[in-house]
């Protein structure tokens, strides 16, 4: 590929960019309601502000029915009858920040009546989407099935054997302040059952929580002066919505104690089907018993931690079921639900006692300077294991060291360039300058097979048909001259661990979500405002292709990719075909290339600028590689070289200078050692031969 031809494709692809961007700001302004890189705002995002009406108990709740509870299955046939009698007003409240500039709170919980469980979670540090400046909102109840999913809710309890359905009742406010929130019901003059869910300042509550944490308190008082047995079956925490546009983004996590360390276990929701539709996480598959259990997006967390009533004992005891149940199976598997269900065992209540289940439980970021800290970090939460996720063979060449490395020098580049978009950029620039030995023994090694093609031919006619024979021959010609085939993919091979690790690194590294690419104040010279998510040009409804690919936008880097990767099959080395069979391959091959842009097609903007880049610097890296390894033939050829005579005998060096030229620097004589060394290793084996004939 010829160096103007590279500079005017170049030229061309510039020129497009800026043809786009000109075209793109014409259309908003003609058109101000299409939705052109995807500017829409979200319309489900929080409000602004909170003012304090919406902290004050809402007057609209329906009160406790004093009528009897229907069970959710069937009660012994002398089951009696026990009614639920409420105590003061059903009402709903919100405890936590007032607006979303508020510095003390780091969210605002919004609690339901109903079941005495949680309506929504809003973040105050964080935005719902990067077009609007909506807060980010989660744990609603899923609609549709909003009862059976408010988080934190009670579904039923348990009384002495008999079993009230509490879906569908509303808890009375008993207690309301701007931190804490005490919700109660009682089972008629027998059991009164309460919860009281309390958040914490960002410098209040347990060191490094940041004020990311909520205890809940849930607690039966015996009534009676007879012991009472209770038992009761909640809910855990929702998934997070979806911070990727498709693909595998939530997870089911559960963390189990190990002796003295967290066993983590996790499910991606897409593994949730028809013959596998719940799971049961109270123990490990290695008998583990549970600690924690949550779910996930690629960017956040939220986990509900039983506290052990036993001081001395580090796991709760008292849980005899955490089951996650797939609510709509018939749905696609990036619109599916589930819910967790949590169920206690047997709580004896002596007389007039009360016994109290404290629930510490997380809503926040998958920061790693969050979740790095002494607390989230030490065992039993060991949050910090939730930042990587990997399984199957990606999970096996993924190195948990190496995302550390990556993260680091991702946040050393950006220190500097103050863009992340840069710091990939920078990253890789690093990367290629590390793989660059590596890389250019390849390139040498694949231009020297390419000379043995009369060998190769040769040996063709020679033994015909004889593919066996054929083969143990070219394989000895190689190990005679020293070539391995296998090092022209080297490269590849040492990159697509980095290439996986980077994947796994965009997707746990917080600070790149909502971050844009070259985007100063008002001036924004690209397009991509969010490296986390594809670099979509405009939007329509999504539309699903073959084998269940959809497409919702154009995204420009991944067709980007599809030409540096033709390129760089066209005009990389390639060893001789032996066979047809072998030149077919390497054609199909290099028509296959075209494929891999098609998988990263709706992955991270951020991953696709790395990999274009890296291939876009390895065509001309391996262009210039070309033309050295010319020059030192030419040279060769040409016999124009002068003798540096400061030895004697075997000491005596060859320089490859020509004469009349500038001395050699430093990369020079580093390739004349190299040079000679070679030469050194050729003569000792012509001599070999030579001594066994």
């Amino acid at each position: 590929m010829k160096s103007r031809d590279l500079f005017f494709s170049i030229s061309v692809v510039m020129a497009f960019f800026l043809g786009w961007l000109l075209l793109v700001q014409y259309l908003n302004k003609q058109h101000p309601d299409w939705d052109i890189l995807g500017k829409k705002p979200a319309t489900h995002s929080s409000p602004a502000t909170m003012d304090a009406a919406e902290l004050a108990p809402t007057t609209a709740s329906i009160a406790v029915s004093s009528s009897v509870v229907s069970t959710t299955q069937a009660l012994p046939a002398n089951s009696g009858v026990v009614p639920i009698v409420s105590a003061g007003q059903a009402l709903g409240g919100a405890i936590g920040s007032q607006t979303k500039e508020d510095p003390e709170y780091a969210m605002r919980l919004a609690l339901s009546p109903r079941g005495a469980g949680i309506e929504s979670v809003t973040l105050n540090d964080f935005k719902q989407v990067v077009t609007s400046d909506g807060r980010y909102v989660f744990q609603q109840p899923i609609a549709g099935f909003e009862d059976a999913t408010r988080a934190l809710a009670t579904q039923n309890i348990s009384v002495n054997g008999k079993l009230f359905d509490l879906t569908k009742v509303d808890w009375s406010l008993v207690d309301h302040s701007s931190s804490t929130a005490k919700y109660q019901i009682d089972i008629g003059a027998i059991v009164r059952v309460y919860k009281t869910f309390e958040v914490f300042d960002r410098k209040a509550g347990n060191p490094g929580s940041s004020g990311f944490e909520v205890l809940v308190r849930y607690g039966f008082t015996n009534l009676t002066d007879a012991p009472v047995q209770v038992k009761t079956l909640f809910n855990g925490v929702n998934v997070p919505p979806r911070e990727l546009d498709h693909g595998p983004d939530l997870n089911i996590l559960a963390g189990y104690a190990d002796k003295a360390y967290l066993q983590l276990h996790h499910d991606m929701l897409e593994s949730y089907i028809k013959d596998s539709s719940t799971k049961e996480l109270v123990k490990s598959d290695k008998g583990n018993s549970l600690l924690w259990v949550g779910a996930n997006s690629v960017y956040f967390n939220a986990i509900i931690r039983p506290v052990s009533i036993d001081p001395n004992n580090v796991t709760p005891d008292y849980l005899s079921s955490v089951r996650v149940e797939a609510l709509n199976l018939a749905a696609p598997a990036d619109a599916r639900h589930v819910v967790t269900r949590i169920a206690t065992t047997d709580l004896t209540l002596a007389p007039r006692d009360t016994t109290e289940l404290p629930l510490r439980v997380f809503f926040g970021p998958r920061k790693r300077d969050l979740l790095n800290n002494t607390y989230y970090s030490a065992f039993p939460l060991n949050y910090d294991l939730s930042l990587v996720l990997t399984s199957g063979f990606c999970g096996f060449c993924t190195f948990q060291w190496l995302i550390n490395v990556l993260v680091w020098m991702l946040w050393a580049f950006h220190l500097v360039l103050r863009d992340w978009g840069l710091a990939i950029i920078a990253l890789v620039f690093l990367v290629r300058l590390l793989l660059h030995p590596v890389t250019k023994k390849s390139q040498v090694n694949m231009l020297q097979m390419g000379k043995m093609g009369p060998e190769i031919e040769r040996l063709k006619k020679k033994y015909g048909d004889n593919k066996d024979e054929l083969n143990k021959a070219m394989m000895q010609v190689y190990k005679q001259q020293g070539f391995t085939p296998i090092l022209g993919c080297l490269p590849m091979f040492l990159q697509m661990p980095i290439w996986i690790a980077l994947w796994s690194s965009l997707q746990s590294t917080f600070e790149l979500r909502h971050a844009p690419f070259l985007h100063f104040g008002i001036l924004k010279l690209t397009w991509i405002s969010d490296l986390a998510k594809p670099d979509h040009l405009f939007t329509w409804q999504p539309v699903t292709l073959l084998f269940g690919w959809q497409v919702g936008g154009l995204n420009l880097l991944p067709l980007l990719l599809a030409v540096v990767f033709f390129l760089q099959q066209k005009y990389t080395p390639k060893p001789p075909a032996s066979t047809p069979e072998q030149a077919q391959q390497q054609k199909m091959m290099q028509w296959m290339s075209l494929l891999f842009p098609i998988f990263l097609y709706n992955g991270p903007s951020g991953l696709n600028l790395y990999i274009l880049t890296s291939t876009s610097l390895g065509i001309i890296e391996s262009k210039i590689i070309r033309k050295h390894i010319k020059e030192q033939d030419e040279l060769a050829k040409s016999g124009k070289v002068i003798v540096d005579a400061g030895g004697s005998g075997r000491s005596k060096r060859v320089s490859s200078t020509v004469v009349g030229e500038k001395p050699p620097g430093l990369m020079g004589r580093m390739m004349g050692a190299l040079h000679d060394a070679q030469q050194k290793a050729e003569d000792m084996r012509k001599h070999k031969q030579q001594d066994k004939k």
